[in-house]
């Protein structure tokens, strides 16, 4: 719930773009590895060196590979 969220200091954001530049570790559980790739893509630019991105998803490996390039 977002109240359960909140109490873990989560917070809510409108945006990937928002989420990247306010986490230190970014949790992607996606439908696809086409949705998973297109949300990196987008947030990557925004990251500091020591952000986190994890994906729970069945992203396909090759891209989880060029994405951490």
């Amino acid at each position: 719930s977002a109240g359960a969220a909140r109490a873990s200091c989560a917070v809510a954001c409108d945006s990937e773009i928002k989420v990247a530049k306010q986490s230190d570790i970014i949790c992607l559980s996606l439908p696809s590895s086409e949705v998973c790739v297109a949300v990196a893509e987008t947030i990557i630019p925004y990251l500091a060196p020591k952000q986190i991105i994890i994906d729970f998803g069945t992203t396909i490996p090759r891209e989880t590979r060029r994405l951490a390039a």
